[in-house]
């Protein structure tokens, strides 16, 4: 026996009223957040990569890095500081890079990454804050 043809379509809807919606959006906003972060704190704990983001700075920021041998971070941080201090004082390095790296470090991970990114690269990415800006050395609104 046939099957007969559907009079009435029923449409079944739930609506999240604006505190579900906002949990909703936190909540993949962290879980977002983690899958970014997880990763990269993985790959900073461990030494040699700690010693190529020093390496890399130092070589942006003009002077001669000599990376010592992969031991104990303490001790890269201790000797970069150290090579910093001699770098400045012989007058071998740009101080509006080390400005910048120093802004970026207090902005936090992710807005200095986008400092950073936004200085190397010359282009404004809207960051809606006051780090730097290309072509004014710093402060503006990101747009």
């Amino acid at each position: 026996m046939p099957k007969a043809a559907p009079d009435q379509i029923i449409i079944h809807r739930i609506e999240f009223q604006e505190t579900e919606r906002q949990l909703l959006q936190d909540l993949t906003s962290v879980w977002s957040f983690n899958r970014i972060m997880e990763p990269l704190v993985r790959l900073i704990n461990d030494n040699t990569t700690l010693l190529l983001i020093l390496s890399a700075i130092a070589a942006w920021l003009g002077f001669n890095y000599i990376p010592p041998l992969v031991e104990d971070a303490y001790q890269q941080l201790q000797e970069f500081n150290e090579q910093l201090q001699n770098a400045i004082a012989q007058g071998t390095i740009y101080r509006e890079r080390i400005d910048l790296v120093g802004s970026a470090v207090k902005r936090g991970p992710l807005w200095g990454l986008v400092d950073m990114i936004e200085a190397f690269t010359g282009t404004n990415i809207p960051d809606f804050g006051t780090g730097y800006e290309p072509g004014t050395g710093g402060g503006g609104g990101g747009f």
